[in-house]
């Protein structure tokens, strides 16, 4: 069974320890901005909900077959935007909202979409003073433009799915210049908005009504000792959107939050911006590493997501009508007849670049991780040894501490594949180099993992230390790699190295999206709704972390009314569509298997997963009570990209039905050979049978078998198979 790594992302180690919960408490949080410290949310968070300065000039309309283009204006100061409507293929939506003539090009985020999506063509279906009807093609899909205000709505026959401000809460700061700025960027002249007006200059009122001269932040503001100046004025925007019918939100991470997202209504939104945080606090909105502009919305009907193509900090307000409300609440409005339908609105704020949205209407939770991924594109396989075990820890003294640590899990049995070197490890900080006395002989203390087929990481953070006798400082300085600040000079902080640094690159984000909630797989289940202390592998294991200190059990929903779940430990059967108390000690996580599932697992303990390498595997057959289950196997040579290249690996399927259990070829033009060979079968939930006959290559041969009749357990063993041949099990 695939042991899932900790992976370190960033300047420190993440730890799968304690200290981390007993340190949570001590986070600074003077080192990080609130809303309020961030001006430009602060003053987008100050416009409230209401009749929105934005009109549709639907004269200004004008279709081609790939997209729709149609000017909007913003009543109070006369600004010009473009929207932007494309139909794309896959059930998706986008949206694009600019200044029809900015100042400057607004940035565009780029390399993010793998290519331009493929789009389909939209057609008018009516049109009049108020508003234009388009169709979207699929399930009696449209989407209507509002004129006055302007308002985006898709719907699904009589059902709207989703709205774009109808709160009214769309907000373009747009680029001006002050009137007392001496310089030009770029050479611009002072610019003439469409309607005759000079833009807005310094002194004159905002579209809030809000006069530069009298807020903090609009050209210039400081967070504790950095100043961040804007030349061309505040350029945020923003933009809501109203979900009927939804009550569960998801994603945006990176957030130490529950799983459902909360409401922010009286506190700060969930901020997006990358920040080294390896203390934070539980439960809270701030941000941590990553950021992922992509919101799901959930509930029994339908699953669509919201994919804010922005790359400026981002904060995202969640509010809704039944947030407040407790369980009793709920059922005492179902019982007296409320009519009041569930909503959830969000709204989006973004520093600068300008509005490019991707609504994906799903409808399966399936169907939009597929939406997503045809934008973004997937990742490649990893390296096998990525998933395995990786032990990091800041820091280690020495050398002898290094071995020390490989020594300790060898004694205890405790296989692991990568250990990571923090930045002690280097000469003074600096990157590419050893400490000349802590680690005085690096090959030999990596030759003594290799040797163990283990492997060894010596962090490389994205900064440089500045010191002219560092020759890799001298070598990027000579040849002018490093980043550059608005001012064309070499951009510095500071970090680890002291002095300053430099910026020269971004790092049974990397993430494996083989980890889900339970609700992606029990899409109409309500109770898997709001549960956040489980998870899934794929679609098959379904494991609860023990993550309270001295815990002696957890209770595990298990979900899916009419299926199995097998206790991976004991074999033991249970039910779905219940709650169910586990014992636990110090050293056991519960695991079960769904019924209905065929898991291939290597179960010999090795140093690291490169020794298992050609281990034999043990199929794990769990029986659904229509004593039916499948599974596939997949085998490469677990770090090379051949599996793509040149379609060197193993895919098989394994089916069990009408008591035989069948292994077959599911890639004819594959060509890849394994010494792995099937050492076991464990069939869970089986009957006995009277004898087990292996078919293979036209023969029949007899497999010893045991039968453990309290727990309705069939073991065969060693049938020898290949694990990459065809054959068939029959039980007789």
């Amino acid at each position: 069974m695939a042991v899932i790594s900790i992976e370190r992302m960033g300047l420190l180690s993440v730890f799968c320890v304690c200290l981390f919960f007993s340190s949570a408490f001590a986070v600074d949080r003077g080192n990080f901005k609130t809303c309020d410290q961030s001006s430009f949310c602060k003053r987008q968070r100050a416009l409230k909900p209401g009749q929105s300065p934005y009109r549709a000039l639907l004269e200004t309309l004008e279709l081609s077959d790939s997209r729709l283009t149609l000017q909007l204006i913003n009543d109070n100061n006369k600004v010009h935007l473009l929207l932007e409507l494309y139909r794309l293929q896959g059930n998706m939506t986008r949206v694009k909202i600019n200044e029809l003539k900015p100042l400057k090009p607004r940035f565009e985020v780029p390399d993010v979409l793998i290519a331009e999506p493929p789009t389909e063509p939209l057609s008018v279906l009516s049109k009049d003073d108020n508003g234009i009807v388009l169709s979207l093609g699929a399930e009696s899909q449209r989407l209507i433009v509002s004129a006055r205000p302007f308002r985006l709505d898709i719907m699904e026959g009589p059902e709207v799915l989703l709205s774009l401000n109808s709160r009214g809460l769309l907000a373009f700061e747009h680029l001006h210049l002050r009137k007392d700025t001496q310089a030009k960027p770029d050479g611009a002249e002072v610019k003439e908005s469409v309607d005759g007006d000079q833009q807005q200059d310094e002194g004159e009122k905002d579209e809030d009504g809000e006069s530069d001269k009298e807020e903090d932040g609009l050209w210039e503001e400081t967070f504790k000792s950095h100043t961040d100046t804007k030349p061309n004025g505040p350029t945020s925007i923003s933009l809501d959107f109203s979900l009927p019918g939804v009550e569960h939100v998801y994603g945006i991470p990176e957030h130490a939050d529950d799983l459902k997202l909360k409401t922010t209504d009286g506190g700060d939104p969930y901020r997006l911006y990358n920040l080294d945080v390896f203390q934070y606090e539980l439960y809270n909105p701030m941000a941590l590493y990553g950021s992922i502009p992509v919101m799901l919305a959930h509930n029994t009907q339908r699953t669509m997501g919201i994919f804010w193509l922005n790359a400026a900090e981002t904060w995202v307000d969640i509010s809704s009508n039944t947030a407040g409300k407790t369980v009793f609440g709920k059922m005492l409005d179902f019982v007296q007849g409320s009519s009041e339908k569930p909503q959830t609105d969000i709204r989006w704020i973004s520093e600068s670049g300008i509005i490019d949205v991707f609504i994906m209407l799903g409808p399966k939770p399936s169907d939009v991780f597929s939406q997503y991924a045809s934008l973004t594109g997937t990742q490649s396989f990893p390296p096998l040894a990525s998933l395995g075990y990786h032990q990091c820890r800041w820091n280690y003294n020495d050398q002898e501490d290094v071995k020390s640590v490989d020594q300790g899990f060898d004694q205890h049995d405790i296989p692991y594949d990568f250990i990571w070197l923090d930045i002690e490890h280097a000469d003074g900080k600096r990157y590419f180099t050893w400490d000349p006395h802590k680690f005085s002989q690096p090959k030999e203390m990596l030759q003594g993992l290799m040797d163990k087929r283990r492997k060894m990481v010596a962090i490389v953070d994205p900064h440089i230390k500045v010191d002219s006798g560092y020759k890799i400082h001298s070598e990027i300085t000579s040849k002018d790699f490093y980043v550059k600040n608005k001012d064309g000079r070499n951009y510095e902080g500071w970090c680890w190295p002291g002095g300053k640094f430099i910026v020269c690159e971004v790092i049974t984000l990397f993430f494996l999206s083989c980890l889900r909630p339970l609700w992606v797989d029990y899409p109409k289940d309500t109770a898997t709704f709001t549960i956040d202390d489980e998870f899934l592998i794929g679609s098959d294991l379904l494991v609860h972390p023990v993550t309270e200190e001295g815990s002696r059990g957890v209770t595990a929903y298990l979900p899916g009314a009419g299926e199995v779940w097998y206790d991976v430990h004991t074999f033991q059967k249970h039910n779905g569509a219940q709650n169910l108390y586990i014992p636990v000690t110090l050293s056991s996580i519960p695991v079960f298997q769904r019924g209905g599932s065929i898991i291939p697992r290597k179960d010999r303990v090795r140093r690291s997963s490169a020794c298992m390498e050609n281990d034999p595997y043990t199929l794990y057959v769990a029986l659904s009570p229509k004593k039916f289950a499948e599974g596939k196997l997949y085998i490469d040579d677990g770090h090379s990209f051949n599996y793509d290249t040149k379609k060197e690996f193993i895919h098989r399927s394994l089916t069990f039905a009408n008591n035989a259990l069948t292994s077959s070829n599911l890639c004819p033009v594959c060509n890849f050979l394994t010494s792995s060979w099937i050492e076991k079968v464990l069939i869970l939930g089986a009957s006995k049978p009277s004898k087990v006959v292996l078919k293979m290559d036209g023969k029949e041969t007899p497999v010893d078998f045991e039968f453990d009749s309290s727990m309705s357990v069939l073991t065969l063993r060693k049938p020898g198979m290949n694990a990459g041949d065809d054959w068939t099990l029959l039980l007789q």
